[in-house]
C-alpha cells in the first residue's frame, strides 16, 4: 500500500485509512525471511533525536543501517535512488558516494572503497550503512552499546569564524532535565493531554489510566517528544492546546504498536524538566524561560551572521527592516543577564547592536549601514541570522520605473525587504510589515509537480516586500522571488515536494512549508495512465489515455470531497509523465496510496476488471485493498470479476 504500488484497474472506489507505523519483527533480507529480535536503536544528528518513518534502524552483521532517504535528507544531503542498477547516490556539500546494494565496494568522489557491510533492500526499503556514509561525508559517528543509540555530529563548531574583535556576548548555561525512572506494568491508555501556564512557566500534563511503564522524553529543534512504552492511545491525532507562550500545536499517534507518541511543537524555545507522579498515571513537562548563552558576530563572504547559542529559529520573531534601516526581533521566554549595547562595528551590514530584557523577552534592534537581505538558519546547538546583499529581479532602466516624491538616488536605500526566511525542515517566510489578518485574502497555486508554490497576498505590499529573486540553495529551498504587479506574490522554489500553513504570529503572517505527510494523515497519489504523445490502447473511436482521465478527475473529486484525504495527480492534462517520474512523485511525497488508472485492450472474448497490488510477504495491506478495490468495483459496475493480481 504505501510506497510502490503496483497499477489498479477502473479504480472509482477506494478505502483509506491511517498507516500505523510498526517494528518489523521479521525482514525480508535478499529474498529471505530472517527473524529480527534486537532491541531498538535510537539515532541522533547534531544531539537531536531523528525520527525514521519508513523502516526503524537495523543492526545487520555488526553494522547499523538506516533508511538512505530520510536519514541522509535530513543531514542535508541530497539522495538519488536508480532502480534500475539498484544504485543509492548519496551528494553532500564536496562529496559525492554511490552505493549500489549488495557490493561492499562504494565510490567516493571517483574512488572505490571498501565496505564490510553492503547496502541492502530490506523490506523494500532501501538500507545502508550509517557510520561508513556518515564518515565518508565527514561528520563524527558514535556508537553507545549500553542504550543502543547512534550519535552523528558535525566536527566543526557552530560559532561563526572571523568574529569581530570584542562582540561576544557570554551568559548562563541552559540546562534540561529528561530522565524519568522506568518501571514494568501492564498495557496501560493514554487518556488525555493538557497544558496550563502560570508566571510564565508551562505545565504539560499526560494523564493514563494505569501506571506507565517506559517513559522517554527526547528534543528536537522546536520540539519536545514523548514516548510512553506499554501503552495504547485514546488521544485525537490533533489537539489544541490552552493559549499560552510556548506550545504552538500537540500531535500524538500509536508510533508503534506498543509506544504512544506525543509531539509538543514550540513556538519559543525553553528549558524541559520532566517528572512522573507517584502513581505513574501522570507525566509532567515543566517548560520554564530559556537564558541567553552566547552572541558572537561574524563578518566575512559578503555576509555579517549574528550567531545566538542555544536558541533555534522559531524562537525569534522579526519585525520588518524599517526605512531607517533597522530590524527589530524578539527572543521570547529568553533571560539575559545584562544588556548588550555594541556600537562602531566594521561588518558588511550591522553598525550597531542592542539588546535589553523587556518582560519575559529580550528585544533586540539591528541598525544598518546598507540594505540587507534577511534569513534564519539552524545549526547544530544554536541558530544563525544572517545579512546578505539583496539581490532584486527589477531590472527596468530607471526612466521607466514609476515616479516617486523622493529623489530616485536615495530609493535603493530606504528599504531591506521585509521579507524573512527561515531555514529548517520546515522553512518559513515570515512576511514583516503585513499587518492584520489576511489569511483568507491570500490565493495559494501550488505546482507540486514542479516543486513551486505561489502566494498571492492579494494586495500591493511593495512598501515592506521588495521584488527580488534570492538564491537560498540550501537544503530544502532553491530560490524566492518576489513580484509587486497589482499584487504581491511570492514564489518558491523547492528543492522537494511541500505542503503549507499560513499563520499569525506575534503580529506577522508567517507562510510555513512542511512534508505532507506533517500535514495530512492520509493521503492519496492519483495516476492517470498514459497521456500526451502516448495514447495507450485505441479502439471504436476511443483513447485509452482520455477515458483514463476522465475516470481519474471523476475520482480526484470524489476523494478532494472527504476533508480527511489529500490527493496528488500526476498530470491533470494531456502530458506524458514518465514512469519513472510517476513512482518518483508518489515516492517523494510518501503517498499512502499509489493509484494507476489503465483500460486495457484486448480480444472480444475478454472482458472484466482486475486490480493489480505489489507483492510483499511482510506488508500484506497491498492485497487487501486491492481486494477492497475489486469487489467494489464489480459489484457497483456489474463487471465480470478477473481477480486480483500481483
Amino acid at each position: 500500500m504505501k510506497k510502490r504500488l503496483g497499477a489498479m484497474l477502473l479504480a472509482s472506489c477506494l478505502l483509506c485509512t491511517n498507516v500505523v507505523t510498526t517494528r518489523a519483527e521479521t525482514l525480508l533480507i535478499d529474498g529471505k525471511k530472517i527473524e529480527y529480535n534486537l532491541s531498538a536503536i535510537s539515532l541522533y544528528v547534531n544531539n537531536e533525536l531523528v525520527e525514521t518513518k519508513t523502516m526503524n534502524p537495523i543492526q545487520l552483521e555488526g553494522r547499523v543501517l538506516v533508511p538512505a532517504r530520510e536519514v541522509f535528507e535530513a543531514m542535508g544531503a541530497n539522495v538519488l535512488w536508480d532502480n534500475t542498477l539498484k544504485k543509492v547516490t548519496i551528494k553532500y556539500k564536496d562529496k559525492t558516494i554511490i552505493l549500489t546494494m549488495n557490493q561492499t565496494e562504494a565510490i567516493i568522489n571517483d574512488t572505490v572503497v571498501s565496505m564490510d557491510v553492503p547496502g541492502k533492500i530490506i523490506n523494500n526499503k532501501v538500507m545502508i550503512p550509517i557510520r561508513f556514509v556518515s564518515e565518508a561525508m565527514g561528520l563524527n559517528v558514535r556508537w553507545d552499546s549500553s542504550n543502543r543509540a547512534v550519535w552523528i555530529t558535525e566536527p566543526v563548531s557552530d560559532t561563526p569564524s572571523e568574529s569581530i574583535t570584542g562582540q561576544t556576548f557570554k551568559g548562563e548555561t541552559n540546562s534540561n532535565s529528561l530522565s524519568i525512572p522506568s518501571g514494568s506494568y501492564d498495557t496501560t491508555t493514554i487518556n488525555s493531554v493538557g497544558v496550563s501556564e502560570n508566571n510564565n512557566e508551562l505545565l504539560a500534563t499526560i494523564t493514563s489510566a494505569s501506571a506507565m511503564s517506559n517513559v522517554n522524553v527526547s528534543t528536537m529543534t522546536g520540539k519536545v517528544i514523548v514516548d510512553i512504552k506499554n501503552s495504547q492511545s485514546k488521544l485525537s491525532n490533533q489537539i489544541i492546546p490552552a493559549t499560552n507562550t510556548y506550545v504552538k500545536s500537540i500531535r500524538t499517534s500509536q508510533f508503534t504498536s506498543d509506544t504512544t507518541r506525543i509531539v509538543f511543537d514550540l513556538k519559543s524555545g525553553a528549558q524541559i524538566k520532566a517528572s512522573i507522579s507517584d502513581d505513574r498515571t501522570k507525566v509532567y513537562i515543566k517548560l520554564v524561560s530559556q537564558n541567553l548563552e552566547e552572541v558572537t558576530i561574524s563578518s566575512s563572504n559578503k555576509k555579517d551572521t549574528v550567531y545566538f547559542k542555544g536558541l533555534g529559529a522559531a524562537q525569534i520573531s522579526l519585525s520588518e527592516a524599517q526605512k531607517d534601516k533597522k530590524i527589530q526581533f524578539t527572543l521570547a521566554n529568553t533571560h539575559i543577564e545584562k544588556n548588550i549595547n555594541w556600537t562602531g562595528m566594521k561588518s558588511q551590514f550591522i553598525s550597531k547592536i542592542t539588546m535589553s530584557q523587556v518582560g519575559n523577552d529580550v528585544k533586540g534592534i539591528i541598525e544598518l549601514t546598507a540594505a540587507a537581505s534577511c534569513s534564519l538558519e539552524d545549526t547544530t546547538n544554536g541558530m544563525h541570522l544572517v545579512l546578505t546583499a539583496t539581490t532584486s529581479s527589477d531590472n527596468q532602466p530607471d526612466e521607466e520605473k514609476p515616479s516617486t516624491d523622493e529623489p530616485d538616488d536615495n530609493q535603493s536605500e530606504q528599504v531591506t525587504s521585509g521579507l524573512i526566511y527561515t531555514s529548517g525542515s520546515q522553512p518559513k517566510l515570515t512576511l514583516g510589515g503585513v499587518k492584520g489578518s489576511i489569511a483568507s485574502q491570500i490565493k495559494v497555486t501550488d505546482d507540486y509537480r514542479n516543486k513551486k508554490i505561489t502566494f498571492d497576498l492579494g494586495a500591493d505590499y511593495s512598501a515592506v516586500i521588495k521584488t527580488e529573486t534570492r538564491t537560498i540553495n540550501d537544503a530544502y529551498i532553491q530560490t524566492i522571488s518576489v513580484s509587486n504587479s497589482g499584487t504581491t506574490k511570492i514564489t518558491v522554489e523547492t528543492k522537494t515536494v511541500y505542503a503549507y500553513n499560513i499563520i499569525q504570529s506575534n503580529g506577522n503572517v508567517v507562510l510555513e512549508l512542511v512534508r505532507p505527510k506533517e500535514k495530512y494523515n492520509q493521503i492519496v497519489v492519483l495516476d492517470l495512465g498514459h497521456g500526451g504523445s502516448d495514447s495507450g490502447a485505441v479502439a471504436n473511436g476511443l483513447k485509452e489515455k482520455e477515458v483514463n482521465f476522465n475516470q481519474g478527475i471523476a475520482l480526484y473529486k470524489l476523494l478532494e470531497a472527504d476533508p480527511n484525504i489529500k490527493v496528488y495527480m500526476t498530470r491533470e492534462s494531456d502530458v506524458y509523465p514518465t514512469l519513472q517520474f510517476r513512482s518518483a512523485l508518489a515516492n517523494e511525497i510518501d503517498a499512502d496510496l499509489f493509484v494507476s488508472i489503465h483500460n486495457n485492450s484486448a480480444s472480444a472474448s475478454i472482458s472484466g476488471t482486475e486490480t493489480l497490488y505489489f507483492p510483499s510477504t511482510t506488508d500484506t495491506r497491498g492485497k487487501a485493498i486491492a481486494q477492497l478495490v475489486q469487489n467494489a468495483i464489480v459489484n457497483n459496475c456489474g463487471m465480470i470479476n478477473r481477480g486480483i493480481k500481483a
